[in-house]
Parts: structure tokens; sequence; C-alpha cells
């Protein structure tokens, strides 16, 4: 390649990374514009680690209740749904849909339920699960509010 078809790549590539860069800045000020869309990727973000958490809770449970702890049932089932009710959430939010505060709501009644049963076990297994929920539930209610949604 001689040095003006060098010059020319340089330059092409120049051009990109400046487009590239003026889209970047411009992703950034639409999502200060509309608080929805850059809080709606933390809300999904958080449920989706709390379905995760969930998740992991609902197969601990399973293993107590194989071994014959009884106690364990209602936990089991609340975490298997909390979980769903997350993992729901979490695309709802990702999408930015006009559905996410209600389904926000939801979820966050389900993450207050699912920690008050994980909670009352008293099994050290559960705590990232009880953690989980708590934050999730503070983070969907703030994006139901943010939303609009009312009861």
């Amino acid at each position: 390649m001689d040095r003006r078809g060098a010059l020319g790549v340089l330059g092409l590539t120049a051009a990109g990374l400046a487009t590239t860069g003026v889209a970047a800045a411009q992703e950034r000020k639409d999502d200060k514009k509309d608080g929805h869309k850059g809080h709606g990727r933390q809300t999904a973000k958080t449920c989706d680690e709390c379905a995760e958490e969930c998740d992991a809770g609902f197969h601990h449970c399973h293993m107590q209740l194989a071994a014959g702890k009884a106690n364990y049932a209602k936990a089991e089932h609340l975490c298997v749904d909390t979980a769903t009710m997350c993992h729901a959430a979490a695309a709802l939010c990702a999408r930015v849909s006009p559905m996410m505060g209600a389904c926000c709501r939801a979820c966050a009644e389900c993450c207050d339920a699912c920690a008050k049963e994980c909670e009352a076990l008293n099994d050290p297994e559960m705590k990232a699960a009880v953690e989980a929920c708590r934050k999730t539930a503070k983070e969907c209610r703030e994006m139901a509010q943010m939303m609009g949604d009312r009861k």
C-alpha cells in the first residue's frame, strides 16, 4: 500500500471513530433526558441478580425439604415464584416497557414476601436471597413510582 492509500485508510478510520463517539455521546444525552431508560437498565440488572439468588435459594430449600425439613416448603415456593417475577421485571425494564411500572410493583411485593419467609428460616445459606430481595423490592418500588404506577 502506498502512502496515499495508507493516509486514506487512516482518514476513514478516524471518521468512523468520530462517528461512533458522536453516537455514544447522543445515547448518553438521551439517557439523561429519559431517566426511565438508564434507571430501567439498572433495575433490570438488579432484578436479574435477585432472580439468580432466588433460584439458588429455591435449590437450597429443595435440598432441605428432601432432607425432611418441612419448614422450608413455603420458602421454596416463594423463591421460585419470586425468581420468575424478577425475570419478567428484568425483561420489561430492559426494554423500557410501558408495563414495567405495574410489573415492578408486583415484583416488589413478591420480593417482600420472599425475604420475610427466607429470613424467618434463620439459615445463613438464605442470607444472599434475603438481601437481594430487599434491594430489588426497593429499586422496583422506585421504578413503579417513577413510572407513575399507583395501587
